[in-house]
């Protein structure tokens, strides 16, 4: 790796909720060698769905609560699943050249991730990086993480939670049955934490230059507070306009993606999944919903009330199939 010759900031406050997504992706488009890495750091004005790359918004999100509910959605240029963005989530999005930056997931989220979670820390927080890429407070996830290549650059972007509404991320997902969407929701409630939860709200208004001082101490005099370049902003401005096109949000289809949602990230050690249950006679079928944590079987209640276009998943392999023998709490999946 080439060491950079500095790092800019970009502390942007409360933007769009379009440049929010926009702002980075144009970032690593405009990189080149020559370019600084950056990092920004902006708030979302409104709430809105950012879908990941390989998500088809038809698939992901209830089409009727979109519609009732109004929220706009954004598809990224990075992977990973659904997510629900506010004026409560601080982003930190760190745009790297792939030159200055490894090829090693693991250094990659180690490097970048460390002035967040020495903020947290600092603040009274008790975080620590697990899984690879998650931000942890007693085995609860405080933020979201993801990456990739964009163009020339090594993108990481994450937030940190003042404040998250659970209850509007599970009423809008395209949920196959009630059951799945009550699981999803107690699970959010008890696997994810906050700055209000961990008693340190106190501290977000600070948190921008708070973080600023922590790139400050690893960077030294290679920071400096800088401006989107007019090439920057012009891409955004073009990046934005697609991102929320219907073409580019139904853009990704795959010839075996269910219509509704069979698996649901809640953090990097917990998931609600719908399983198909065999029986011993062949034509009989259930289906079930499990809450799994580190691979073991925490809650399951069957489903009762399935979607009618899910009901087919077995037969095109989009579900995982159990014997009903081993569909029990307190097992561990691996095992089968």
């Amino acid at each position: 790796m080439r060491p950079s010759p500095r790092l800019r900031i970009l502390n942007l406050g409360l933007v769009s909720w379009l440049d929010s997504q926009a702002i980075y992706h144009a970032v690593a488009t405009c990189m080149t060698l020559e370019s600084a890495d950056t990092v920004i750091i902006c708030r979302p004005k409104s709430p809105y769905f950012c879908i990941g790359y390989h998500q088809n918004v038809e698939h992901v999100l209830d089409g009727r609560m979109r519609t009732e509910l109004g929220y706009p959605v954004v598809r990224r240029r990075l992977g990973g699943g659904v997510t629900f963005l506010d004026n409560q989530q601080l982003f930190y999005q760190s745009v790297f050249h792939k030159t200055r930056s490894s090829q090693i997931p693991t250094v990659v989220y180690r490097d970048r991730l460390r002035q967040p979670i020495s903020m947290l820390n600092n603040i009274g927080i008790n975080a620590e990086l697990r899984y690879i890429n998650e931000i942890e407070v007693l085995g609860r996830r405080i933020a979201g993480i993801g990456g990739g290549l964009i163009g020339e650059a090594s993108v990481v972007v994450g937030n940190v939670l003042n404040e998250f509404n659970a209850e509007v991320m599970t009423h809008i997902i395209n949920s196959p049955c009630a059951a799945f969407r009550e699981m999803a929701l107690t699970a959010m409630i008890d696997r994810i934490t906050t700055l209000k939860r961990e008693g340190q709200e106190e501290h977000w208004q600070e948190l921008p230059n708070l973080l600023i001082e922590e790139y400050r101490r690893d960077f030294s005099d290679a920071v400096f507070i800088g401006e989107l370049s007019t090439e920057e902003s012009e891409m955004a401005e073009m990046t934005a306009e697609k991102m929320i096109s219907e073409e580019y949000l139904t853009e990704y289809q795959s010839e075996i993606s269910p219509r509704a949602l069979n698996r649901l990230k809640i953090s990097a050690s917990t998931s609600i999944e719908l399983v198909g249950v065999k029986r011993q006679d062949p034509i009989q079928q259930d289906f079930a919903i499990l809450k799994i944590r580190d691979n073991v079987i925490e809650e399951m209640r069957i489903a009762d009330d399935l979607d009618e276009t899910v009901q087919s998943m077995s037969t095109n392999q989009t579900i995982r199939m159990f014997g009903a023998e081993q569909i029990k709490v307190g097992m561990n999946i691996q095992q089968w």
